[in-house]
């Protein structure tokens, strides 16, 4: 019997079990009703729960049945005819005294004829994916490891898929070298994560030939140290304008993950800026910028849910980010929003998306917390400044949004950070004291020195000069919300006190800062920074992240446009930081086929939880 035919066969007589307690055989022969044995019962129950029979024996008056569960149960002998295992088949069918056949999924030897398909890159956008399509004869799970090459530093990849109700599963491999024979070994559990059985494949993949990916080197890795996962990094591609690429990196420098969309209809071109966002359901979620759409997709890079919202009336720049509630922050551009004298302006709204249906739930127009004539321009002698520079239009510059206590946080390039509330009301501004209205001070922050004393330097409130132990953010980017009630961001350090310097001035530098926020007090105190050692080596006048690794505690400093790399080259690196030390635990450098490194780069676990 094939294994086709075998697990047609196993459909058949379930159905013909279906009426407990009466047993109407399924036979060309002359129908007849009698008796169905009690233990047929339990053993449904076993079927339908994906618990295998392991072994039997013929024991006095009854054959003894043991399954996975360790259930031993009694089978008269007088209501068999016949018993025989098929351990090539998984299967061992009773003959019952009415000559009908009963099937029982059983453990066998090799699952080698469980495997049906593999397919590399099925989705057409993930070269360094495949999946394998596997018919079993009973309900499990499968666990994958994917071999490590041979000197590599990095380990094996493992995981484990969740327990699943099919015969027939597609086993989704990530994490597949290019360029290379993996090899994949695929092991088959029951629902306590027993083994059943395995089997090891190999899939050759060919090289990626992505022109926009970039190069990397690694210069410190201490694996024993590091955060566990691989690096995500959100690539522009060539430009601005090019295809986006997001791509994985493990802590060899290697690619291993990749989604390249320059032959998808929907996404062709997409600017994705500050790349993509896991979702509690193990998707990504992902803005276009170019496209004027929110997008999300699955591992391999298809498309689950995209929603124009063009055609609402807003624009995608910069962030998107999940709510506990399940739906999308989006940093927008509203068509058509002006200034009170009439002017356009931009990267001044946030939206709440639902992804489902499509629909905007809430809208933030920022313009209404903030100072729109806030304005202090003093880069006009940088080159490039005329581009990521403020404009009046680009007053605020709006480019990250998270949830903090229930509130919005959010990072805006030429005004600080800033707190606010669901209704739209102003909690606080970090952000030099200099050229507030008097409306606004109420929502500035004191800052206080190391031993919690207020500093009142007016040189130190208004930015002109830094403090010892505090400083403000200047072109500040990428907001985190710490599990201890910390704010983490990264900052730029673009004109820093006002002072306009050129990309190459050795005074020049960015940083990773944390900061404890008094709400009750309005009081602000920088607890711990990275960066202003590192001078312009870690140097980025725009974009760039920051990450809080929560198994490690460490922090992902992660400087991504115009960094001083080796031989006199441009480009971003990432830097794990132990902040107890300021030890570094990790750091790769990033040379991009164009000026911009990276917008962003996070350490991700390469299989989300509970796939």
């Amino acid at each position: 019997m094939t294994s086709k035919n075998y697990l047609y066969y196993f459909l058949i007589v379930c159905l013909c079990m279906g009426n407990v307690g009466l047993f109407t055989a399924c036979s060309e022969d002359k129908q007849e009703t009698w008796s169905r044995p009690e233990v047929l019962t339990e053993i449904d129950a076993f079927i339908k729960e994906g618990i295998l029979l392991q072994s039997w024996e013929e024991k006095g008056a009854s054959y003894l049945l043991s399954f996975e569960n360790e259930k031993l149960l009694e089978f008269p002998t007088d209501q068999i005819r016949e018993i025989r295992q098929d351990a090539n088949q998984w299967s061992t069918i009773i003959t019952l005294t009415n000559g009908q056949e009963y099937l029982i999924p059983t453990i066998g030897k090799s699952i080698d004829k469980f495997v049906k398909e593999i397919k590399l890159n099925p989705s057409g956008y993930n070269p360094l994916a495949a999946f394998i399509r596997m018919e079993v004869p009973a309900k499990g799970c499968f666990k994958i490891k994917v071999y490590a090459k041979e000197g590599a530093k990095a380990s094996d990849l493992e995981h484990t898929f969740d327990f699943v109700d099919n015969y027939v599963q597609d086993v989704t491999v990530l994490g597949l070298y290019k360029n290379h024979t993996n090899r994949i070994d695929l092991t088959y559990m029951n629902k306590e994560g027993i083994e059943r059985g395995h089997t090891t494949i190999e899939i050759q993949t060919p090289p990626l030939g992505i022109k926009r990916l970039p190069t990397h080197c690694i210069l410190k890795m201490d694996a024993g140290k590091m955060e566990p996962g691989m690096t995500m990094i959100a690539c522009p591609g060539e430009s601005e304008t090019d295809t986006s690429l997001p791509y994985m990196v493990d802590i060899d420098g290697e690619v291993r993950w990749v989604l390249d969309w320059e032959k998808s209809e929907e996404l062709t071109h997409i600017g994705m800026q500050c790349g993509l966002h896991r979702l509690k359901n193990g998707n990504y979620v992902v803005g276009d910028f170019n496209n004027s759409q929110i997008v999300e997709v699955d591992l391999l890079g298809n498309i689950v849910h995209r929603v124009d919202i063009g055609s609402k009336g807003y624009g995608f720049h910069h962030e998107v980010y999940e709510t506990e509630r399940g739906t999308i922050l989006v940093a927008a551009n509203k068509q058509n929003a002006k200034l009170t004298n009439g002017n356009s302006r931009i990267m001044d709204h946030i939206i709440e998306l639902n992804l489902e249906s499509g629909g905007i739930v809430q809208e933030w127009d920022m313009a209404t917390m903030m100072d729109t004539t806030r304005y202090g321009r003093v880069d006009q002698s940088i080159p490039g400044s005329e581009i990521y520079g403020q404009t009046a239009s680009n007053w605020l510059h709006n480019n990250g949004v998270r949830e903090f206590n229930g509130n919005i946080l959010a990072t805006a390039r030429w005004q600080g950070v800033l707190l606010f509330t669901p209704k739209g009301e102003l909690k606080w501004v970090i952000a030099p004291h200099n050229k507030w209205r008097e409306e606004y001070r109420h929502n500035l922050l004191q800052p206080l020195d190391k031993n919690g004393q207020p500093i009142t330097d007016i040189e130190v409130l208004e930015g002109r000069k830094s403090h010892p132990d505090f400083d403000w953010v200047w072109g500040v980017h990428c907001p985190v919300a710490m599990p201890n009630g910390q704010v983490l961001v990264f900052d730029n350090g673009y004109c820093r006190n006002n002072i306009a310097r050129q990309n190459n001035d050795p005074l020049s530098y960015s940083r990773a800062v944390a900061y404890k926020i008094d709400e009750q007090n309005m009081t602000i105190q920088q607890m711990w920074s990275y960066g202003q050692e590192r001078g312009l080596s870690c140097y980025s006048p725009a974009t760039s992240s920051v990450q809080y690794l929560k198994q490690s505690g460490h922090i992902l400093f992660c400087p991504s446009t115009g960094s001083y790399l080796q031989e006199g080259k441009a480009g971003g690196r990432v830097i794990e930081i132990d902040p107890k030390t300021n030890e570094v635990i990790f750091e790769m450098e990033v040379y991009p086929q164009s000026y911009i490194g990276f917008h962003r780069a996070n350490r991700i676990s390469l299989y989300p939880e509970g796939l």
